[in-house]
């Protein structure tokens, strides 16, 4: 139960640093604009069915349906918990204001490919995705485990792909020469 127990506690941790790493009016604003084509909301619900399915992993586990004993997993949860979160905040205090909750351009906004951007076109992405796995892997349930995995990376692609579209239709050559140097996702794989 201490994976629980510290899933929850850094569900509670990230939620609540969300606006306090925000840099700049635009960037706190849920505010969306034709750009964000719903992929916001669907952030949303990754979140939130993350959150729902570490609290089911707490009564499952208490009556070992699809529980999953396993100090590795446990291990392997704890690393993508604090490895996600510090990708997250790198990826942050990198972009500052441009960091925004809803897709947009900001008037000053220019392509940024310094620091981990050099190498990974969205490191914030995988920071929480990494992160909300890291937090279904300390549940120790597999129904749980599963259900994250699933739900969490396929909104992040389809917000990545929508956020791509958007980018180069703003930064035509800049973004297309910059998607052409980095990786979208996972340095030398994706």
């Amino acid at each position: 139960m201490t994976g629980f127990y510290i899933s929850i506690c850094s569900l509670i941790l990230y939620l609540s640093f969300l606006d306090f790493l925000r840099f700049g009016k635009d960037a706190k604003t849920m505010k969306t604009s034709g750009s964000d084509k719903g992929t916001t909301a669907l952030l949303s619900f990754a979140i939130i069915s993350t959150i729902v399915w570490v609290l089911c992993s707490y009564p499952l586990n208490k009556y070992n349906i699809l529980s999953i004993n396993n100090s590795t997993i446990y291990y392997v949860g704890l690393i993508f918990v604090f490895l996600g979160m510090t990708i997250r905040i790198i990826a942050v205090l990198t972009l500052r204001e441009y960091y925004t909750k809803t897709l947009k351009i900001i008037d000053t906004h220019k392509v940024i490919n310094r620091g981990i951007y050099n190498i990974i076109r969205h490191p914030g992405y995988l920071g929480v995705i990494t992160f909300l796995t890291g937090c279904g892997l300390l549940t120790g349930n597999l129904i749980s485990i599963t259900l994250i995995i699933l739900i969490v990376p396929y909104s992040y692609s389809k917000r990545i792909m929508v956020e791509e579209q958007m980018l180069l239709d703003n930064f035509k050559d800049d973004y297309k020469n910059y998607m052409e140097s980095t990786y979208k996702l996972i340095p030398y794989i994706f």
